[in-house]
């Protein structure tokens, strides 16, 4: 059965919405030539704007016709084979700690006669590489445009462009960088950058990180210049925000803080309900991003921002206001803020910045709480190009919203989809409303919704029209899905831009509400948001690890004087749904960190990760800790990471940290187990060791560590590590890096040291900082990007079972949300909030394993591999194919006691049909062998 988010059908699909909705900012995000100049805004019924003719010159071709000769030798890189002598394209592999072959092959699908074959059989630090070298011009006019065929197992090229690199100056800089996926078939690759403007010009990179096999061919980079004055003249006097106001909370291509609302009490100065903004009283939180809207146009210049906003209440309140390219480093610099003093009264704010290009294709608009004080009232919100704000109009003649009636709307399977479409602006134009729901196999679902114009002369204290749409999910796959909505006047004309919704639905958990001691599934919570605990329990996560809370500077802020109140409100909310703690103990208050030392000249947030200077103090703090959550808190982590320098410090001479010694580490986990013992001997105590890390003699310091007696059980439960590095290299197959690595240097440490049993939990680890450029929609910036999403869900299961079955009892992934807007972090969640198809993906692999033991692996044809779990009365085989040979793997299950799922859960064919690439489940009862079940029935069409 094909996935309507596996490629192939989802490219289809995506055209077919275009062409459905023609709604112009997806519409000219495709096309690209006017950069989002038309489809930028909702305004659906200005003016059309044909893009100019473009000019384009071809600066690289390149189709590796020439003479090979032997690759240059080096020192630190295993190379080998041939590379063209005149090639455009360099082989720049000789820095990196690489093993590479490359030379000629026939080609199958260029122009010539002759492709690059690059065979990457190791990559254990930086890449194989290929360079484009520059100067390449970066200029504000012009598009770079690079094409390329590549095939491949399904692996990624990071493409990455960056700042020519000329001899004598300061490292390059990276300016951006895009993803291509290769596939088991050749694919043409085409790419575009809208780079800034940048007087050393620039230089293409592709790295080539996951081993495997790559053949490449006819290159191609071609600048085209762009009428980036007719693409202005296209956008003045619009909004170009994808909402003006927000009297129906979220809507998408938004972020919110959980501190945002609506003032549903009142009237802001559109007509509608504005936005109350509320920053909590944490003192490690002088200012807080609390909403962030992209601004969809590559454009350079001057663009204006403008909005309504009042202080609601007495007293002081400062905000700032930014408008910026995708780039944090540059979000507070003067060039693209304003600080504002707010009183009492609506006051009309605007700024006018100077822009670069958007590399990613939009900017940034947020508003930043300075300090703390009363509540901020927000309303009327515009984007605009040139140097003047306008009178205040809408992103549209009506703005609609979708909510759901599920936390980030996720559903059970025995509930319904029940969905708030609301509108507002100049209702009397609207007739009705048509919502389409797009399921994970790709079938549309369609409601045409009365929005009675007449109810808006009923209801003008809100100014909003709403109505309620449903939909049965007993006839709906597992999965994700997308909603659509837009509004219509009596001619069936548009009148607003389309409005998106991400949902999910999802199997309840087999241990819903139930704490599950040996459950392997944890998640790093946050305290902010009721919505995500509900959310994280329904996906099936049983454990959660707390990071603000139980931390030092929280609970005993000052000497002796304890404030139990986060903590109590944490524990209270995750309890109703099952979750199991692990509290790390870690951090410093102002008060107990030691005088000088260089701590002076760091900020608060590393300033608090110094040593104690008291040992006994930090007892104290555990066993005050330990007394009062005795029972409750079912883990404790004696400090995060103690293993480098930045988080376990000592002092900072000349700019350098210093990490705390090994004997001061031992010191106050010896002083935490005890405090833990004498209240709660039940509770597990855990120290988080650095594992397989090379840097700061990481290995070392965890043998000195336990040399102090750290691993006597009356100190030690259990191991931790923390493995970022297997998310970002293959996993699912014997010998990967998920199960050996990390998961063996813990074990040889525990061996090494006469505790081989003891328990080895990944206490923190999870997916590349890559979700802010990818969503799930199809209308709003970043425009749809589902690839890399896809291949982060995939790689996730890969990298359970692979780590299940390296013995590895928990994992906490990290992170469920920090909701840290588009800035790159590790957060599950998309930039705006939205739970990505990963979410239904995880909900299905946490389903079929919960209350399982790992069994076996048995290596399938074509590169598979199965990894079997099992219980009592069941055995689930998680099939992982390879990208390679997945085509050609066939499933036959005819007559046989077994139930065939994909990765969300749903019924696959069974009767000869592809396995495909993705995870499949096979759950058979318990009794049968599933060593020779598996091997007769899959088999190889070779």
């Amino acid at each position: 059965m094909t996935c309507f988010f596996d490629f192939g059908l989802l490219e289809c699909f995506q055209m077919i919405t275009n062409l459905c909705h023609m709604d112009r900012r997806r519409v000219y995000g495709w096309v690209g030539l006017l950069a989002l100049t038309i489809g930028v805004v909702n305004q659906v019924q200005a003016q059309q704007v044909l893009p100019p003719d473009p000019k384009s010159e071809v600066l690289i071709a390149e189709s590796f016709e020439g003479e090979f000769e032997p690759v240059k030798p080096s020192d630190r890189a295993r190379l080998s084979g041939t590379y063209p002598r005149s090639a455009a394209v360099r082989f720049n592999s000789d820095w990196a700690d690489v093993a590479v072959a490359v030379g000629p092959t026939p080609s199958s699908a260029g122009d010539g006669e002759t492709a690059l074959r690059m065979r990457v059989d190791e990559v254990i630090k930086g890449a194989a590489q290929l360079l484009i070298l520059g100067p390449i011009p970066l200029e504000d006019d012009a598009e770079l445009r690079l094409s390329f065929r590549v095939l491949g197992g399904g692996q990624k090229v990071h493409v990455r462009l960056r700042e020519h690199h000329e001899p004598g100056r300061r490292p390059y800089r990276l300016l951006t960088q895009q993803i291509a996926q290769t596939r088991n078939e050749w694919t043409r690759v085409e790419l575009v950058f809208t780079p800034p403007q940048n007087p050393h010009g620039g230089e293409l990179e592709l790295r080539f990180t996951q081993p495997g096999e790559y053949i490449l061919d006819d290159f191609e980079l071609t600048v085209v210049r762009r009428d980036t004055a007719a693409e202005r003249r296209a956008l003045a006097g619009q909004n170009l925000l994808y909402a003006s106001s927000q009297p129906a909370g979220l809507t998408a291509a938004w972020n919110f803080r959980p501190t945002v609302s609506v003032a549903a009490d009142r009237l802001g100065p559109t007509g509608v309900a504005p936005l109350r903004l509320h920053v909590g009283e944490d003192p490690q939180a002088p200012e807080e991003s609390l909403f962030v809207g992209t601004v969809p146009t590559t454009l350079s210049g001057k663009f204006t921002f403008s909005f309504w906003a009042k202080a609601d209440g007495s007293g002081p309140r400062a905000i700032q206001a930014r408008l910026y390219p995708v780039h944090e480093r540059v979000s507070w610099e003067p060039p693209f803020s304003r600080n504002i003093q707010l009183t009492a009264e609506w006051q009309r704010v605007s700024h006018t910045v100077e822009l670069p290009s958007a590399l990613e294709g939009f900017h940034l608009f947020s508003i930043v709480a300075m300090g703390h004080g009363p509540d901020v009232l927000v309303d009327g919100l515009m984007v605009e190009a040139g140097e003047r704000a306008s009178p205040f109009a809408r992103t549209a003649p009506v703005e609609l919203g979708l909510t759901s009636d599920r936390p980030l709307g996720v559903h059970y399977e025995d509930e319904s989809i029940r969905v708030e479409l609301s509108a507002w602006g100049e209702l009397e134009q609207v007739a009705h409303a048509e919502v389409r729901l797009v399921d994970a196999l790709g079938q549309d679902h369609t409601r045409r919704v009365a929005l009675d114009s007449a109810q808006a002369a009923a209801e003008t204290s809100r100014g909003v029209i709403a109505s309620v749409v449903s939909f049965g999910l007993d006839t709906l796959p597992f999965g994700p899905m997308r909603i659509e909505a837009r509004a219509f006047d009596g001619r069936d004309q548009a009148v607003t831009g389309v409005e998106e919704l991400i949902l999910h639905k999802v199997r309840r958990p087999r241990f819903e509400g139930k704490f599950r001691p040996d459950s392997p599934f944890g998640v790093h919570l946050w305290p902010e948001s009721d919505q995500e605990i509900e959310a994280a329990a329904r996906l099936g996560f049983r454990w959660a690890r707390l990071f603000h809370g139980p931390d030092w500077p929280t609970v005993e802020p000052s000497p002796g004087v304890f404030d139990w109140r986060t903590l109590d409100r944490m524990l209270d909310r995750l309890e109703p749904h099952g979750f199991g703690f692990l509290a790390i103990l870690g951090t410093t208050p102002h008060w107990a960190r030691p005088p000088g030392r260089g701590l002076d000249t760091l900020s608060e947030y590393w300033a608090a990760k110094a040593v104690p200077h008291d040992t006994q103090a930090y007892a104290d703090y555990v066993e005050r800790l330990a007394q009062r959550y005795a029972g409750r808190i079912h883990a404790y982590e004696p400090w995060n990471e103690p293993f480098w320098a930045r988080f376990f410090l000592n002092k900072v001479v000349d700019g350098q940290h210093v990490r705390g010694t090994p004997q001061q580490y031992a010191d106050l986990h010896r002083a935490a187990a005890g405090a833990i013992r004498r209240h709660d001997p039940e509770a597990l105590v855990i120290w988080n060791t650095g594992s397989a890390f090379e840097r700061e003699n990481v290995r070392e310091n965890d043998r000195r560590i336990a040399k102090e007696g750290l691993l006597d059980s009356a100190f030690t439960d259990v191991l931790t590590f923390h493995d970022y590095e297997s998310m970002t290299v293959p996993a699912g197959f014997l010998g990967d890096l998920a199960s050996t690595r990390h998961p063996d240097a813990v074990r040889e440490l525990a061996t090494a040291f006469d505790r081989p049993g003891i328990p080895r939990w990944d206490s923190e680890s999870g997916m590349p900082p890559s979700v802010p450029t990818c969503n799930f929609y199809q209308h709003a910036a970043p425009y749809g990007r589902h690839d890399r999403s896809l291949e982060t869900a995939d790689h996730l299961v890969r990298v359970y079972v692979s780590r299940l079955s390296a013995g590895v009892d928990k994992w906490f992934l990290y992170s469920f949300s920090q909701r840290r807007g588009f800035t790159s972090t590790f957060d599950m969640l998309g930039p705006d909030g939205h739970l990505p198809l990963f979410g239904s993906v995880l909900s299905n692999l946490f389903w079929h394993l919960e209350g399982k033991g790992f069994d076996a692996v048995v290596a399938l044809p074509e590169g598979t591999h199965a990894y079997v779990f099992r219980d009592d009365e069941r055995a689930v085989a998680v099939l992982l194919p390879s990208a390679a040979g997945a085509s050609r793997l066939r499933l036959d299950l005819r007559d046989a006691p077994a139930v065939a799922r994909d990765w969300f859960g749903n019924p696959l064919q069974t009767h000869g049909g592809s396995l495909g690439r993705r995870p499949v489940y096979l759950t058979l009862p318990s009794e049968i062998d599933p060593t020779i079940f598996l091997k007769s029935a899959i088999r190889s069409d070779q």
